[in-house]
């Protein structure tokens, strides 16, 4: 019965040492699948809103404007049961398309994503 015990508590301090991540998310989910409905010199500002939503930023460049959507996911591992974050071996993952807008439509987009290796 003791070695029971002594086994039963050992799996359980062992079961907290093992890490569970903490995930958090900025801004709105980007559907790469959508970008393909993107067709420059077609595709209006009004319909760049309605299909990925309300930018994260505008910025205005020269005679352009740059509708900039940003995603970001941060994993955090913890440890003993949640009490132990790790910071320093957070994993980010960052999403994001830029869309130039010039006279309406759509001039030019890029879409890159930074994720760890």
């Amino acid at each position: 019965m003791r070695k029971l015990l002594f086994i039963l508590t050992a799996a359980l301090l062992l079961s907290g040492c093992a890490p569970m991540h903490e995930v958090t998310r900025e801004g709105r989910q980007i559907d790469e699948a959508l970008m393909g409905s993107i067709k420059t010199g077609i595709t209006t500002k009004q319909e760049i809103i309605n299909v990925f939503g309300e930018p994260s930023e505008v910025v205005t460049v020269l005679a352009s404007e740059v509708l900039v959507y940003r995603y970001t996911e941060t994993s955090v591992p913890i440890y003993v049961f949640g009490l132990v974050e790790n910071r320093r071996n957070s994993q980010v993952t960052e999403k994001v398309l830029e869309v130039t807008i010039r006279e309406g439509k759509v001039g030019s987009y890029r879409f890159k994503e930074v994720s760890p290796e």
